[in-house]
């Protein structure tokens, strides 16, 4: 996995300098397995025990990408497995809702008046 990740790490690398040169926004999103969840972790437990958001992390942190952090998003839940289908851990519709609004929320934070009226919640 760690070959995986070093690939990973470098194409987003140039993915992220690549819309920097471009002059575009990207912003980095990540999605935890439903597994991690089992088992009532706690989200900064999570987070120190997942190498794959230690990496979003750390390159969010290195080139000034912001990161929404899923992990924050669906632990805000009352049970967040069941934001995740139960057999292949693939986020469902209550789960993609979720993430929906965290990015539209992030979206008003950071574009507020480029998003005014556009958007909804709902």
């Amino acid at each position: 996995w760690q070959r995986r990740f070093a690939v990973h790490e470098g194409l987003l690398r140039q993915l992220i300098k690549e819309c920097a040169e471009a002059g575009r926004e990207l912003w980095l999103v990540y999605i935890p397995a439903r597994q991690v969840y089992e088992g009532g972790r706690e989200v900064a437990e999570i987070r120190a025990a997942n190498p794959h958001y230690q990496l979003l992390s750390r390159l969010g942190a290195e080139t000034e990408t912001p990161l929404i952090d899923g992990t924050a998003v669906f632990g805000g839940l009352e049970d967040p497995t069941r934001a995740f289908f139960a057999r292949d851990g693939h986020l469902n519709a209550l789960g993609h809702r979720t993430l929906a609004a965290a990015l539209i929320r992030e979206l008003k934070t950071r574009h507020g008046e480029w998003l005014k009226g556009e958007t909804s919640e709902d």
